[in-house]
């Protein structure tokens, strides 16, 4: 029996552009395959929002269902797709993340989703309502094919962990005789992710002992990227195949009587290393096209300052969007030097994107005036700096307006945690592409872009210049803040891997200090512009905190 896993790259709430896709690739796919899969909730689009509770959300849904149904009645192919399906416990309140089975225009089988993560960026349990009935198995001939979605694989059996559920569908499926596992899912990337995908699904076939279908959602949706690498894994738990990251993308697989799986056609090897700061790159290039496409975005704008940051962001907007697409602003002061703004028109010829400079020095002397004649006392220290990074932050929202160019923020991850930026200032725009890589990723991020360019598109000074805000008279950032590799490593013990203040700083750093500051700056981070995930643990839909608090 021979199945296509369709990875597609649906939207959230576009239910009828789904549908299309869907259809468009079953048309592609056409006899190569008996039995087409699409991945969890391909119709409504992953993640859920609250358009779930709205009933013509649901009507629309319901006809995208019946229409894909039918789509079977004259085709000889068994359908199976993720989509919304209503509840079996007979409230209606929530419906069901669930999956149809589809064949001769009849519904086979229905799987509804029994386990709903409630961690990290997930809220289903908000949503919809878990599956209360048997396990789904369909007779597919010689083949029973088990079907679940996504968190149902996740089991971890360990009480310390979020996934230590009581209940264990893979080894339900099982009991009631299936003899090949089908897993529909949409699986957020983060760093990580793969080998945990890896070690933590394929626990399901070994304990098993039955093989497993993987289908994968893919795309950027907001701020979760979905990485696709559809796969399937042997009895043993052993990877057979894998389809293409980062892209949508059709694996063919064959399925004996038995339920022994093989590749249907010879896959070419992965050609990105897992975990790699390409890999990195290609996962926030997806992250940051999809969210441009989806929002009906056409270009973006960069305020250059001459710094990492700046230089990764544009780098990154030209390797996803095209030179065509970007404009980079620099907006230098009194007290930038020639050093900086030379490199950030030497990245903006070679990028070859539009770049334009706008002297901000005689609108900070009209403002800093305004203020000393209406309060009497001069505009100095902190406040001053600031004002500097609000002034670009209103150029760049003009030329937003002006363009109809959406501004890219270019804060990284130990800023974030920190402070180390301003509100209204360096802080604007509609997304923060680099916001969840801590500053030593930032240049290896820069590094891997340059080499996807074959040539360095970021000065080489700018990676040996050392890190400054440039917003007073030969400022270094560490002048504020400790050491990076420091900091980087505090920031991640202390965020992703949860461990205390105290517990997460390196030798020489004060947790207990930095811990309050980061603490402090939540007003800061809820203000922030969404922020592409890379991590277990960003800041935004995966750290729920208060910003009043003790």
């Amino acid at each position: 029996m021979r199945f296509a896993l369709c990875q597609i790259n649906p939207t959230v709430g576009a239910v009828e552009e789904n549908l299309r896709k869907i259809e468009d690739v079953m048309a592609q796919v056409d006899a190569q395959a008996d039995v087409l899969v699409f991945p969890e909730l391909a119709v409504p689009g992953y993640p859920p929002t609250d358009a779930v509770f709205h009933e013509d959300f649901r009507s629309r849904c319901r006809s995208a269902n019946e229409k894909l149904i039918q789509y079977t009645k004259t085709r000889d192919i068994t359908l199976v797709f993720g989509t919304m399906v209503e509840a079996d416990t007979g409230r209606s309140a929530r419906w069901a993340n669930g999956a149809i089975v589809a064949q001769g225009g009849n519904v086979i089988g229905t799987a509804r989703k029994t386990l709903l993560p409630t961690y990290a960026v997930y809220d289903e349990a908000r949503f919809f309502e878990p599956g209360q009935g048997p396990a789904c198995v369909v007779d597919l001939g010689s083949i029973r094919l088990g079907i679940a979605i996504c968190e149902d694989f996740w089991v971890v059996h360990d009480p310390t962990d979020f996934r230590s559920y009581e209940r264990d569908p893979g080894v339900e499926l099982k009991e009631h005789g299936a003899n090949l596992l089908l897993n529909l899912s949409a699986s957020p990337w983060h760093r990580g992710k793969v080998q945990e995908r890896d070690d933590v699904v394929a626990s399901v076939a070994r304990r098993t002992g039955l093989p497993i279908l993987y289908c994968n959602l893919v795309g950027g949706n907001d701020d979760l990227i979905f990485d696709g690498r559809s796969l399937a894994w042997d009895s043993n738990g052993k990877q057979i195949t894998r389809a293409k990251p980062y892209q949508e993308d059709i694996l063919f697989l064959s399925a004996a009587e038995d339920g022994t799986v093989a590749p249907s056609f010879e896959n070419l090897p992965p050609d990105i290393e897992d975990d790699s700061s390409r890999d990195g790159v290609e996962a926030l290039t997806l992250g940051l096209r999809d969210f441009c496409k989806k929002c009906g975005v056409e270009s973006v704008l960069i305020g250059l300052s001459g710094g990492i940051d700046s230089a990764v962001t544009a780098s990154l907007a030209t390797y996803a969007l095209g030179a065509d697409k970007v404009m980079g602003v620099t907006m230098p002061s009194a007290i930038s030097s020639n050093e900086t703004q030379g490199d950030a028109a030497a990245m903006a010829e070679r990028l070859g994107i539009q770049f334009e400079t706008i002297p901000i020095a005689q609108l900070v002397q009209t403002y800093t005036q305004v203020i000393e004649t209406s309060t009497g006392t001069p505009l100095q220290g902190l406040a001053l700096e600031n004002l500097q990074a609000r002034i670009r932050g209103v150029l760049l929202m003009a030329l937003s307006n002006r363009h109809g160019s959406l501004v890219l923020a270019t804060g990284n991850k130990s800023e974030l945690a920190t402070g180390y930026c301003t509100l209204y200032g360096d802080m604007v725009g509609g997304l923060a592409v680099l916001g969840d890589l801590l500053k030593e990723e930032v240049y290896a991020a820069g590094r891997a872009l340059d080499e996807r360019f074959g040539q360095q598109m970021i000065p080489e000074s700018v990676y040996e210049r050392p890190p400054t805000a440039e917003l007073s008279p030969d400022q270094l950032d560490s002048d504020s803040l400790p050491p990076y590799d420091a900091l980087d490593a505090f920031v991640h013990n202390y965020i992703v891997h949860e461990q205390s203040a105290v517990s997460a700083a390196p030798p020489g750093l004060d947790g207990h200090k930095w811990g309050k500051l980061v603490e402090r700056m939540d007003f800061k981070r809820y203000q922030a512009p969404p922020i592409l995930r890379v991590s277990a643990r960003a800041f935004g839909r995966g750290r729920q905190t208060m910003i009043a608090k003790h």
